[in-house]
């Protein structure tokens, strides 16, 4: 008995494994290189596994329509943007906007260079927000964060995914069990970990972002982003360079021990 619920098992993680690589590889085909764009998958696919294991796989469809769909920023009015569910069930929804040139209007949470709105959406409801510029980064920004953005514009995500969720207060994101949100709970930014659970009926997209024409605080604002960006590949390389040094002097000194032992 214990055999054939370990051999269900995974066969189950085996399919998911697969079918995880096969959408992954699906969402890369079809993204644009010029937008920054990664489309959802264009069908969606259920798998069953026999009586016992009934779990539903879903792929990524997104379902939140946007307006507008391509996010050009000016420097003398922030842009409005309108996100309506078209889901037919309520959805939990997390918008993040990671740059070191905008942020979010009045954000539900502020960190560095990411900037965050995550509510509860009822099929139908529609959630409007506007995207500035960023005059400074949040509190708790760390310039080492400053490695994985392409450049100042940043990329502006979506993730939603059907919810147990009773409410829209921190406790039902944070403190609840079924968040699946592993954020630090003591944690005072409130910034939200995106988690995408295939089990669930999940959207997820993430899109470049754009500034219409430079002013002095982007041009300001670009200039900081590049002396960061510089020192911080040189602290990289020269972390590397010491970590390559110690692994040497470490072989070279076992080479040697194995020596006197023989």
């Amino acid at each position: 008995m214990k055999l054939r619920g370990f051999l269900k098992n995974f066969e189950i993680f085996r399919k998911r494994f697969i079918i995880s690589i096969f959408t992954s590889f699906l969402s890369k085909r079809m993204s644009s290189p010029n937008t920054a764009i990664i489309k959802p998958d264009p069908m969606e696919m259920t798998f069953y596994y026999g009586d016992d294991y009934n779990f539903p796989i879903h792929a990524n469809i997104m379902k939140m329509e946007m307006t507008p769909k391509k996010l050009t920023i000016s420097p003398n009015s922030p842009l409005q943007v309108f996100l309506k569910n078209l889901a037919k069930k309520r959805h939990e929804l997390v918008v993040q906007l990671n740059s070191f040139l905008f942020k979010i209007q009045s954000p539900r949470a502020f960190k560095g260079t990411k900037s965050q709105i995550y509510c509860i959406m009822e099929p139908g409801e529609t959630l409007n927000f506007r995207i500035e510029l960023m005059k400074e980064t949040g509190p708790g920004f760390l310039e080492s964060d400053i490695l994985a953005m392409a450049n100042p514009e940043g990329i502006f995500t979506i993730f939603h995914q059907t919810t147990t969720k009773k409410d829209d207060s921190d406790t039902a994101w944070f403190g609840s069990r079924d968040s699946p949100h592993n954020t630090d709970k003591k944690s005072n930014d409130h910034i939200i970990k995106i988690s995408v659970n295939a089990d669930f009926e999940h959207g997820y997209s993430e899109q470049a972002m754009f500034l219409e024409t430079d002013s002095e605080l982007t041009k300001k604002r670009r200039q900081q982003f590049d002396v960061i960006l510089k020192n911080e590949k040189i602290r990289v390389e020269s972390e590397e360079k010491e970590k390559e040094k110690a692994e040497k002097e470490k072989n070279e000194k076992k080479k040697r021990h194995k020596c006197l032992v023989m």
